[in-house]
């Protein structure tokens, strides 16, 4: 039975946590191939974030959680994710729905055909501003520019599924702030790609406002 871990950062999603996990228990239940865990990263939330964490945590088996004593941001918590994970896949993903469960199945197929990477490609992106979209778009090609080569897919974010194999060579990498949209390119292996498209939120609002863009860019 494969080992499938899922990693969740989380930031003030009090709102999200509740309809997550009532579509994660109709997608991720365990069968003779697959048994899933869910990894929560609480990073530093103000709101009942942490308390529907701890009630999750008691309620079902398949569960955990790690919680920073303030916010750190999205790749620190993801960074914590993936030196936790334990699985033979690890899936890192937002809870807000946009990155949908749906897809798991379909990484886990690509998997089994011998991919060890498998992209998740926005090729639609429902809700999102045109600044939003413009400001992405510039930032992908920037960094591609001045690599000299493309070491970012666009549309890619840090939804995708990773091999146990891959995951330890990234953990392997000295930096102190992790960028997985640039180090799981960086690292190689097999990799493929699926194109889907982006939905609106399914609660709350966004936490990334334009500063927080910008200083992700940076």
């Amino acid at each position: 039975m494969l080992n499938v871990s899922i990693v969740v950062p989380v930031y003030n999603e009090e709102e999200m946590i509740p309809l997550f996990l009532e579509e994660a228990n109709k997608r991720f239940v365990d069968d003779d191939k697959y048994h899933y865990s869910i990894l929560f990263v609480n990073d530093g939330s103000k709101d009942k974030t942490l308390e529907i964490l701890k009630e999750a945590y008691l309620k079902y088996k398949n569960i955990s959680y790690v919680s920073f004593s303030r916010n750190f941001g999205q790749d620190a918590a993801l960074a914590a994710g993936l030196s936790y994970a334990k699985g033979d896949v690890v899936i890192p993903m937002d809870c807000d729905l946009q990155d949908p469960p749906y897809l798991i199945k379909e990484m886990l197929k690509k998997y089994e055909e011998g991919y060890e990477i498998v992209n998740p490609q926005r090729v639609k992106r429902d809700g999102d501003s045109f600044m939003k979209k413009k400001t992405s778009g510039m930032f992908y090609k920037f960094i591609n520019k001045i690599s000299g080569r493309k070491v970012m897919p666009e549309n890619v974010s840090q939804f995708r599924l990773i091999s146990r194999r891959a995951l330890n060579e990234i953990l392997k990498m000295p930096e102190k702030v992790r960028m997985l949209r640039s180090e799981v390119p960086f690292v190689g292996f097999k990799t493929c790609t699926i194109e889907f498209e982006r939905q609106v939120r399914g609660a709350g609002k966004t936490k990334y406002n334009y500063r927080r863009i910008f200083n992700f860019a940076g």
